[in-house]
């Protein structure tokens, strides 16, 4: 807390001095031997000040609610930048993406972890955790509200009822743990947290030590989850796919890019059990034209990505094109033929 008071000090005098400023971004993680399972744990039924001073920016007038992601956000256009060629963009219905300064509080420290190389299977337990979820849960009732016209017929003459449904939203938000070391300590915290109902977007991309295991026990405590990113997780086989197949009915993109221990029959034969799927991104799994014609079968893609396959041919993709032009919005097929 005095670390905080002594910035707003400094942040105050660089608007003075700088007044087209902004965004002022001043990002600290302590020294390595901070635990911020200490920082967030509750002692003696009390709140702890970390979080106390959090869970103050859901009610304060002072603090800007910015976007955390998306078009105004003043960090970054999509939740999950997991590839060039196919962003993971955000979905409406995530709170956390309306601004969330918390939970944007909470992502910069484990962005912080990952770049200092500090993200292990220790670092991040049950009060983290916790706290995220309470960040999520603290956010106002999200509502989508439905209109239907019925019209009945009788004697010719006409009469239209407006029938209004309101529809309650699960409060669900993004999170990555991008390049992160993480393992059985850590899934076993978010599990145990509770958190993982609040998931709608989460990135596990280039997680080395993630197994079949873990991923399985995960997806169990995730059923909103909408997008999944599981790319260059190495470790991981063809038994998480029939995991994804069965614990994620609302899944509506998956990456698994550079899983090379997954085969594309095996992706195939997910599909049925995934009917709200609409983006896949599964390059370096050797596709070829057969298993690019029975993707096309399948259903109208949104997003996908085939690419380091060169035993995919060009008539194979224009065949692809000319049947998925007026649906496609994102194709990744770099180094094919």
């Amino acid at each position: 807390l005095s670390l905080v008071q002594g910035f707003s000090s400094k942040a105050h005098i660089m608007g003075r001095q700088i007044p087209s400023l902004r965004v002022l971004c001043l990002r600290i993680v302590g020294d390595p031997k901070c635990n911020p399972e200490q920082v967030f744990e509750a002692k003696k039924k009390k709140t702890s000040s970390a979080s106390k001073l959090l869970r103050s920016f859901h009610e304060s007038d002072m603090i800007s609610r910015i976007p955390c992601v998306g078009k105004d956000s003043a960090k970054r256009s999509n939740s999950n930048d997991v590839d060039l060629n196919h962003p993971f963009i955000a979905t409406t219905e995530m709170l956390s993406e309306h601004g969330n300064p918390a939970l944007d509080c909470l992502q910069s420290y484990i962005d912080s972890l990952v770049e200092l190389g500090r993200l292990n299977d220790d670092k991040l337990g049950i009060h983290f955790w916790t706290e995220w979820k309470a960040h999520i849960t603290a956010e106002a009732d999200f509502k989508i509200t439905t209109t239907t016209t019925s019209s009945t017929k009788k004697r010719k003459r006409s009469s239209a009822t407006k029938i209004t449904t309101t529809v309650s939203v699960p409060k669900i938000g993004a999170l990555s743990l991008h390049n992160g070391s993480i393992a059985r300590k850590t899934v076993r915290a978010m599990i145990k947290s509770g958190m993982g109902n609040h998931l709608g977007v989460l990135d596990l991309t280039g997680s080395h030590t993630l197994t079949d295991i873990e991923i399985e026990k995960l997806l169990k405590a995730t059923p909103y989850l909408q997008r999944l990113s599981l790319k260059n997780c190495r470790k991981l086989t063809g038994n998480s796919l029939i995991s994804i197949a069965h614990h994620c009915p609302q899944l509506k993109c998956l990456d698994v890019g550079g899983c090379y221990n997954m085969t594309t029959v095996q992706i195939l034969e997910i599909l049925p059990s995934l009917p709200k799927l609409e983006e896949l991104y599964a390059s370096g799994l050797g596709w070829n034209d057969l298993g690019l014609e029975q993707l096309t079968d399948a259903r109208s893609w949104k997003g996908l990505g085939i690419g380091f396959s060169p035993l995919l041919t060009a008539h194979a993709i224009r065949e692809f094109l000319s049947t998925s032009q007026r649906h496609l919005e994102r194709l990744a097929i770099p180094f094919c033929e």
